[in-house]
């Protein structure tokens, strides 16, 4: 008989991994990628500086891999929400919800997404690339409810599927700058009248 259940030292490394990368979240998510220090960041965690670099060799590394960990928790609400629903359009609005139950999260994505528009920040690349993969996803989305009849059949799915991207970010800082600003809601609205049969 096998256990799937991780123990001995890769899984201390892998839970002190994941303690710091929610640590970084909040200092990325308040100071920015340049402004967040990794010394404060294992001072936070009970590590020393050293301990810190132990598990991340720079900031660089451990700003992608708090990165990483945001996608993939939206990626899990995505999957579920389709197979709940078994809607395309599903997905699209499981993205904002998702957000919306993490603000910290969003609070951090927003503030060095703004950043790392300059090409010499060290997530430039990551962005340019999840950008395009969220518009491509965006757009397989709203191909296959045009197939399925869910949207209306003349929508342009490459400029829905940009404006849908545009949409989501903009809510985004209203909602941060207001958090009375439903943007789960607004965003409903919005995907409707866009794809509206």
């Amino acid at each position: 008989m096998t256990s799937t259940t991780v123990r001995g030292p890769y899984a201390k490394t892998k839970q002190q991994r994941e303690t710091i990368i929610q640590a970084a979240l909040d200092y990325f998510g308040q100071y920015g990628y340049h402004g967040a220090s990794m010394r404060e960041i294992a001072r936070d965690v009970g590590l020393s500086q050293a301990g810190l670099l132990h598990h991340f060799k720079t900031k660089a590394e451990l700003l992608t891999a708090t990165l990483e960990s945001r996608d993939a928790l939206t990626g899990t609400a995505i999957d579920a929400a389709v197979a709940r629903s078994r809607s395309p359009l599903a997905g699209i609005v499981a993205i904002v919800e998702d957000n919306a139950a993490h603000r910290h999260l969003v609070q951090m994505f927003t503030v060095v997404s703004a950043e790392a528009t300059d090409e010499s920040h060290p997530a430039h690349q990551y962005f340019v690339d999840r950008s395009r993969r969220v518009i491509d996803h965006m757009r397989t989305e709203l191909a296959a409810a045009v197939q399925q009849g869910v949207a209306r059949a003349d929508l342009d799915v490459d400029s829905a599927a940009r404006q849908c991207q545009a949409m989501i970010y903009g809510l985004q800082v209203q909602w941060l700058l207001d958090p009375r600003a439903d943007m789960v809601a607004l965003f409903r609205a919005f995907l409707e009248d866009l794809t509206r049969p």
